[in-house]
C-alpha cells in the first residue's frame, strides 16, 4: 500500500506539469500559418509570431486552391495540416458588389512602401499624408481586405494564388470554430466570373463535376474532430434526457430486475432460456431466408398445413437479393450450428438450470440481508471511479498539450499554385506545412506513467468494492441464512477492509494493470507495424496470438483475483495466500459449482444486456419526440446505451458477487468439513447435495448445530 501511495504522488507530480505547461485551447483552435493559436494569446514562444488572437477564434483557410487540392501537402494523415490558415473574428461571406472581395494575410508589411517592424501595412509614401498602416483590428474593419493597397507584383501573385490576397469566392458559416464553405464553388458564379474576369488562375479542378468537388470538400472539412465536436454539442443539449434515460431509468428497471430474481427466478430464468433459443432459431431462420433457401412459397405450404387459407408476405429484409447469397450461406451454416449447440447445452444443462435456480435466489436472499449492499456501488465506489476519471481526463488533455508548437515537416510540391506571397516564409515555403503538438520523450513517458496510473487506481477501486461486498454477504451464508446477526453489514465490511485489507488488494490490482497495460502497448506497436502486418501474414499471424494470449492471461487473472478477494473477506488471508487457497477450493469443487457459476454469470449477463437495450429504445423514442434540434442522435443514443450499461452492470455486479461469495463460502465450508457443508442456508445446502451436484446427503440440522464450522469468521 506504501507503493500505491507513493505512485499516486507520482501522479499528483505529473498532474502538475501538465497544469502548469499545458493549454488545451492548443488542441480545441486551429493555428495560423504563423504558428499563432487562434481565439488566445501568445506568447511567441517555439518560433511562432506570438500575436494575441484573443479576438480572432475562427480559422479561416483563404486559399480556394489548397482547398480544393489539399492533397498536394504530402505526408501528412490530414491534407489540411499543411493548408495555408488565417485566424479571423468573423467567417468571410461574399458581398454582391462590382468587384470581388478578398481575403488577405496579416498586415506584415504589404504594399509599395518599406515594412514596419511593428507589422504595419505600410502604404505608398509612408510618413507622407497618403501613408496608410494597419494592424489587426484595422485589418478586420476593412473586411480583410487590401487588394488595392497592393503593389503590381504582389497583385499579380495573387491572381496566380500565390498571396497575399486570395479571392473570397463562396459564402463560409462558423462551424464549431471553423469556416467551412457553405455553397458551392462553379463557373457560373458571380465571384468566380469576375475572379476569370480579372485574369485569376482556375480554381475549379478541370473534369471534375461541381458534385465532385463538393463531395470532396465535405470530405476534407468534416473530420472526425469536428463531427466529435458537433456530438458534443448535441450531448450538451440532450444532457436532461441522457441522464434521465441513461441514470435513472436503468436504475428502476435494475430493481425491478432484482426483485424478480427474490419473487419469481424460476419464471425469469425458464423464460430467458426460452427467449435465448427462439431468438437464435429466429435468426437462423432470417439467414437461411436471406441465402434464398426459404422463401414464401415454403411459408405459404406451412400455413396450408397448419389449416390455415392464407398467403405469406416476408419483409423486404428477407430478400435474398440484397446480399451475397454465398456470404449468407456460410452465416447461415454458422448460426445453424450455434442454434444446435444452444439447443443441446439447454437439454443437457437442464438440472444444472435448476440448480443455478435455487442459487440466485440464495444470493438474492444475502443481498436482501445487506440491503445497503444494492446501492453501495452507486456510492462510494461510483464517486471514487468518477473522481478518478475526470482527474485523469482533465490531465491527460493537459500534458497531452503541453508538447512543443512547431511546424510539420512535411514535403510540398514545388508546382503547386498555392506557394510565395509571405515574407515570413523562407525560399522553400514550408510555412505552408501547419503547426502541431510534439512531442519528446519525457511527454511520453509522463503518458505512460498516467495511463498506468489509470488502469491501477481503477482496478483498485474494483478490488475494494468487491471485497467490501463478499464481506457483507458472507455473514449470510455462515449464519445458515439469518439476516439481522450483523448489524449495518456493508460498513462492517467496508471498515474491515480499509484497515485491513488495502495492501493486497493493491498487489492483486498491480498484476492486473500490469497486465492491461502491456495489452495497450503490444496494440500500439501492432498500429505503428500495420503496413509491416499487411505484407508480412507471419508478423500478423504472430501478433494475433500474442494479443490472445495476452486476453487469456488477463482473464484468468481477473478469475483468480475475484475469489481471492472473497477469501480475503471471510478470513482476512493476504492476497498471495489467498488466491493460492482460492484457487485450490475452486479446483477441487470445480465439479460441485461450475456449471452453475456459468449459468447464474450467464443469466446476470443477458439481465445486463436487456436493461442497456430497453433504456437505449426507450432514448431513441423520446429524441424522436423531443424538440431538440440535433445533428445526429447517434452521440446521445450512444451515450445513454453506455450509460445504461454501466448502471446495470453496478447492480447486476452486486448479485454476480453475492453468487460467488455464497458458492466460494460453500466450498470453504466443505473443505473444512470433510466434504459436508455444516453452515450453509438450508435451500443452498438441500440443493446442491440433495440434486446430485456433489454427490453427498445433506447435514440434518442437529449435525449442522452440533458442529459448527471451524477456521471461518462471521
Amino acid at each position: 500500500m506504501v507503493l500505491f501511495g507513493a505512485f499516486w504522488v507520482g501522479m499528483v507530480a505529473v498532474g502538475a506539469i501538465g497544469f502548469t505547461k499545458g493549454d488545451p485551447r492548443i488542441l480545441v483552435f486551429g493555428t495560423d500559418y504563423r504558428g499563432d493559436v487562434c481565439g488566445m494569446a501568445n506568447d511567441g514562444g517555439n518560433g511562432t509570431a506570438g500575436m494575441d488572437m484573443t479576438g480572432y477564434p475562427a480559422m479561416y483557410w483563404p486559399n480556394p486552391a489548397q482547398i480544393f487540392d489539399a492533397s498536394k501537402v504530402k505526408k501528412l494523415q490530414n491534407p489540411f495540416q499543411g493548408t495555408k490558415t488565417l485566424c479571423v473574428k468573423d467567417c468571410p461571406t461574399v458581398e454582391k458588389t462590382a468587384s470581388l472581395k478578398w481575403v488577405c494575410n496579416y498586415p506584415d508589411g504589404y504594399g509599395p512602401g518599406p515594412g514596419g517592424a511593428d507589422g504595419h501595412l505600410t502604404g505608398a509614401g509612408c510618413g507622407d499624408a497618403g501613408c496608410v498602416k494597419w494592424g489587426l483590428p484595422e485589418w478586420h474593419l476593412n473586411g480583410m481586405d487590401y487588394f488595392a493597397l497592393l503593389d503590381a507584383e504582389q497583385q499579380a501573385d495573387s491572381l496566380r494564388l500565390k498571396g497575399p490576397c486570395y479571392p473570397l469566392l463562396a459564402d463560409t458559416v462558423n462551424t464549431y470554430g471553423v469556416c467551412q464553405i457553405a455553397a458551392q464553388v462553379d463557373h457560373q458564379s458571380e465571384p468566380y466570373k469576375q475572379w476569370i474576369g480579372m485574369g485569376g488562375r482556375e480554381v475549379v479542378p478541370q473534369g471534375s463535376s461541381v458534385e465532385e468537388v463538393a463531395e470532396q470538400i465535405a470530405a476534407n472539412l468534416d473530420t472526425p474532430v469536428k463531427i466529435f465536436m458537433r456530438y458534443v454539442n448535441d450531448v450538451q443539449k440532450s444532457w436532461y434526457l441522457v441522464m434521465l434515460c441513461g441514470l435513472v431509468l436503468p436504475m428502476l428497471l435494475s430493481a425491478v430486475w432484482m426483485v424478480m430474481l427474490r419473487y419469481l427466478a424460476g419464471v425469469v430464468v425458464w423464460v430467458s432460456v426460452i427467449v435465448v433459443n427462439l431468438a437464435f432459431i429466429a435468426l437462423t431462420v432470417i439467414l437461411w431466408m436471406k441465402a434464398g433457401y426459404i422463401g414464401e412459397e415454403h411459408f405459404n405450404a406451412l400455413a396450408n398445413f397448419a389449416g390455415q387459407d392464407y398467403e405469406v408476405d416476408l419483409p423486404a429484409y428477407t430478400d435474398p437479393s440484397e446480399g451475397s447469397k454465398d456470404n449468407m450461406t456460410g452465416l447461415a451454416i454458422a448460426g445453424t450450428v450455434g442454434t444446435v449447440v444452444v439447443f443441446l447445452v439447454t437439454l443437457v444443462s437442464m438440472r444444472a438450470v435448476r440448480t443455478a435456480i435455487n442459487v440466485l435466489k440464495v444470493g438474492v436472499q444475502s443481498m436482501a440481508a445487506a440491503p445497503m449492499s444494492v446501492l453501495f456501488p452507486l456510492g462510494l465506489p461510483f464517486l471514487s471511479m468518477y473522481v478518478l476519471i475526470v482527474y485523469w481526463l482533465l490531465a491527460a488533455v493537459y500534458i497531452f498539450s503541453a508538447g512543443t508548437v512547431a511546424q510539420y515537416d512535411c514535403e510540398v510540391d514545388t508546382d503547386f499554385v498555392g506557394l510565395g506571397g509571405n515574407p515570413a516564409c523562407a525560399a522553400d515555403e514550408r510555412c505552408q506545412c501547419d503547426f502541431g503538438i510534439h512531442f519528446d520523450k519525457g511527454l511520453g513517458a509522463m503518458l505512460g506513467y498516467h495511463f498506468f496510473g489509470l488502469l491501477w487506481t481503477s482496478q483498485f477501486i474494483v478490488a475494494v468494492t468487491l471485497t467490501t461486498l463478499a464481506g457483507a454477504f458472507a455473514p449470510f451464508y455462515w449464519t445458515r441464512g439469518v439476516a439481522g446477526e450483523v448489524r449495518a453489514p456493508v460498513s462492517t465490511s467496508l471498515k474491515r477492509t480499509l484497515r485491513y485489507s488495502l495492501g493486497s488488494l493493491a498487489f492483486g490490482s498491480f498484476i492486473v494493470a500490469v497486465i492491461q497495460f502491456v495489452r495497450a502497448v503490444v496494440k500500439y506497436m501492432e498500429h505503428k507495424m500495420k503496413a509491416l502486418k499487411e505484407k508480412n501474414v507471419i508478423v500478423s499471424y504472430v501478433m494475433y496470438c500474442v494479443n490472445c494470449f495476452l486476453w487469456c492471461l488477463q482473464k484468468i487473472v481477473s478469475f483468480i483475483n475475484r475469489h481471492a478477494y472473497v477469501v480475503i473477506a471471510i478470513e482476512g488471508l493476504s492476497y498471495c495466500q489467498a488466491a493460492g487457497k482460492g484457487i485450490s477450493i475452486m479446483g477441487g469443487n470445480l465439479m460441485r459449482v461450475a456449471a452453475v457459476n456459468v449459468i447464474g454469470d450467464s443469466f446476470l449477463f443477458l439481465g445486463k444486456v436487456a436493461v442497456a437495450a430497453l433504456c437505449t429504445l426507450i432514448s431513441v423514442e423520446v429524441f424522436g419526440m423531443s424538440d431538440l434540434e440535433l445533428s445526429s442522435p447517434f452521440m446521445p443514443t450512444l451515450l445513454v446505451f453506455l450509460l445504461s450499461l454501466f448502471v446495470a452492470s453496478l447492480f447486476f455486479s452486486v448479485a454476480e458477487m453475492a453468487i460467488d461469495t455464497v458458492l466460494m463460502s460453500y466450498c470453504i465450508d466443505c473443505n473444512n468439513n470433510g466434504g459436508q457443508a455444516r453452515s450453509a442456508p438450508p435451500l443452498l445446502q438441500s440443493t446442491l447435495q440433495h440434486h446430485h451436484v456433489t454427490g453427498e446427503q445433506p447435514a440434518t440440522p442437529a449435525e449442522a448445530r452440533a458442529e459448527p464450522p471451524a477456521g471461518t469468521q462471521t
